[in-house]
């Protein structure tokens, strides 16, 4: 479903569609949505789907997905923490993704509607902290190879459900995308390789095209963890 028009003309979902004419962008700056003919073997769901389709669990993860019940307080969910990288860029078909390059000398700015996150890449050569400095959503520095832009994401701190099918992420989580515009300015090349061997059997890969999409508001959310709770047994 792409959009419901109601009676009277009020148009529900159409944020979600692309104009007929993408107009082009000039950097990585800006706001930022999956160009769904870049991901026609996405596999049928939602984000659930795209990870059980993706990850290669060992033993391990089998075992805690098993044992994962969702309407409980193991969900992370029930308490809005967010879902780290690249959760963003998946949630990307249906929830805008911006990128802020204001201050990319010293940091780059990822936003995504989806629980209002916000992450930030560190351009200034430092590297990651001691792996006893752990985040929710990692660690990032990011570097620019030729007009590429490489993050790298480490440090992150034990997570029960990132990808909202019961596997756990830890602390050998290691996460590296790259970003590289299209000449003609209307896409970016997206891809990345995840990392977790405490959990994964191999590393997880994925590549698609995000649309240039100026035209779209970012909706933030405004999270409510005793609305969320609800939902649990």
């Amino acid at each position: 479903m792409r959009s419901v028009e109601k009676d009277g003309g009020l148009a529900l979902g159409a944020a979600t569609t692309a104009p007929e004419v993408t107009p082009p962008a000039a950097t990585l700056a800006g706001k930022w949505l999956t160009d769904r003919e870049s991901v026609l073997d996405f596999p049928a769901g939602t984000f659930d789907a795209f990870f059980r389709a993706k990850l290669p669990l060992n033993e391990k993860g089998r075992a805690a997905q098993a044992a994962f019940d969702s309407f409980s307080a193991d969900n992370p969910e029930a308490t809005f923490v967010g879902r780290p990288t690249p959760a963003a860029i998946i949630s990307s078909g249906g929830y805008v993704f911006e990128i802020d390059l204001s201050q990319q000398e010293e940091v780059i700015i990822l936003r995504t509607e989806r629980f209002s996150e916000v992450r930030t890449v560190y351009m200034d050569g430092r590297d990651h902290p001691d792996p006893s400095e752990r985040f929710n959503s990692g660690h990032s520095i990011g570097r620019w190879d030729g007009n590429t832009l490489v993050v790298d994401t480490a440090n992150f701190s034990d997570h029960r459900s990132p990808y909202q099918i019961g596997v756990p992420s830890g602390g050998q989580r290691h996460v590296v995308e790259r970003y590289r515009l299209t000449e003609d300015g209307t896409r970016i090349e997206y891809d990345f390789v995840l990392e977790d061997p405490e959990y994964l059997t191999a590393p997880a890969t994925h590549s698609r095209l995000l649309l240039h999409s100026p035209h779209l508001d970012m909706l933030l959310s405004a999270c409510d963890p005793e609305a969320a709770r609800r939902f649990m047994n």
